[in-house]
């Protein structure tokens, strides 16, 4: 029997995603296509995303993601960065209950930011 391939697995990022960052809320949509829409403070950028399951059994995903437009204004941190052609790729840690996310710098899944709610 052969082995399911990942493409086939429904993607568990799609849909609307919403962090507090102290106070100010950041809205993440992912969408079917690969599209990435962040609102955050006055920002919004749009990305290019990749999922590759990692250990999809225990929520483990890496997503690679590059930035295709960025308005520059003030983020939740007042920062004005410009990001587009940046790329970056970070773990994400799926949870139920409530459905939740969070971005992970490092395989101990210590570094991470989140939670993200899912908002669908």
């Amino acid at each position: 029997m052969a082995a399911k391939s990942n493409s086939s697995v429904q993607s568990p990022v799609i849909g609307s995603w919403t962090f507090d960052s102290n106070g100010c809320e950041e809205t993440y949509h992912f969408s079917a296509d690969g599209i990435r829409t962040v609102t955050a403070n006055q920002e919004v950028v749009k990305a290019r995303y990749q999922l590759r399951a990692l250990r999809p059994q225990q929520g483990l995903y890496l997503i690679t993601d590059t930035v295709i437009s960025d308005n520059g204004k003030p983020d939740c941190s007042g920062d004005t960065s410009v990001m587009t052609g940046d790329t970056v790729q970070l773990l994400m840690r799926f949870q139920e209950s409530p459905k939740r996310f969070s971005f992970c710098f490092d395989d101990a899944l210590l570094g991470c930011v989140g939670p993200f709610i899912h908002n669908d």
